[in-house]
């Protein structure tokens, strides 16, 4: 595997055993960073290679039974569902396949694909590590808790939750806790001072 840097303050830098950055992910940062300010800390996290092999089995199964014999004897509502089954899973699937998490000077930017979120760093009160339960949000993805708080979630691992001053708590997973904290930390900190 090839390492990619992942951004931080000056002195906060890490390397992650993950894919190199795409265009995409490039476009993805220069637009962030042109709207909301400098980059401080950036990762993309990949879903588990478990869970891309059951969407291409589902998707696959879906697109066969779309396309086959089969199909053209059910009821044409029947047959447009189908399809409309098959492009629903492959929409998740390109959602959820990677966890974007940007910290800007502005704002903390957490994202499946086109479903995400930002908080001002205004907003946050307090930051810590997490470890996610399974009780409490019920899955993967985005997840609302029986605690109130939302959930961006790749796995079960390590995760930070984010405490704001208004609205619901918020947490997502992350390779990098300790970085990421120290990253928001570090401006609360400084905004403290101000």
């Amino acid at each position: 595997m090839t390492t990619q840097r992942v951004l931080a303050l000056d002195v906060y830098k890490v390397h992650l055993r993950a894919k190199p950055i795409s265009t995409e992910t490039e476009s993805f940062t220069k637009d962030l960073m042109t709207t909301s300010g400098e980059l401080l800390y950036g990762e993309d996290y990949d879903a588990h290679p478990l869970i891309h092999i059951f969407f291409a089995a589902v998707i696959v199964l879906l697109t066969y039974l779309s396309l086959s014999p089969f199909n053209l004897r059910l009821p044409r509502s029947s047959q447009v569902l189908v399809v409309f089954a098959d492009l629903a899973v492959i929409f998740l699937y390109l959602n959820l396949r990677t966890l974007r998490i940007r910290v800007t000077g502005r704002e903390l930017h957490v994202a499946f694909g086109v479903i995400g979120t930002s908080i001002p760093l205004s907003e946050v009160l307090y930051v810590e590590a997490e470890k996610p339960s399974f009780w409490r949000y019920g899955g993967m993805g985005v997840r609302w808790g029986w605690d109130g708080s939302v959930g961006y979630l790749i796995n079960y691992g390590e995760a930070v939750r984010v405490t704001r001053r208004r609205g619901r708590a918020f947490l997502f997973s992350t390779r990098n806790p300790e970085t990421v904290i120290n990253t928001l930390e570090s401006w609360i900190q400084r905004q403290n001072d101000t």
